[in-house]
């Protein structure tokens, strides 16, 4: 049985965990920042917790984030 998201937005995910900012990350993943706000919506909704706070500047990781992830983004 396959997991019910793939593993784009995975990599969507952690790209932004890595960068701190959506529109960075979509830059540096050749996407449209709004399709990789969606991707990462879907995620978030699939797995039904808040992977990162939104805020003006950036997005910060969650607490419920997934440890992995807090150790390739930046402090």
């Amino acid at each position: 049985m396959y997991p019910p998201f793939d593993i784009r937005q995975l990599y969507c995910f952690v790209t932004a965990a890595e960068e701190g900012q959506i529109t960075r990350a979509a830059s540096r993943l050749h996407v449209a920042q709004p399709a990789l706000s969606q991707s990462i919506a879907k995620l978030e909704a699939t797995a039904g917790v808040k992977l990162f706070e939104r805020h003006p500047r950036g997005v910060d990781l969650t607490p419920l984030a997934p440890r992995s992830s807090r150790r390739h983004a930046s402090p």
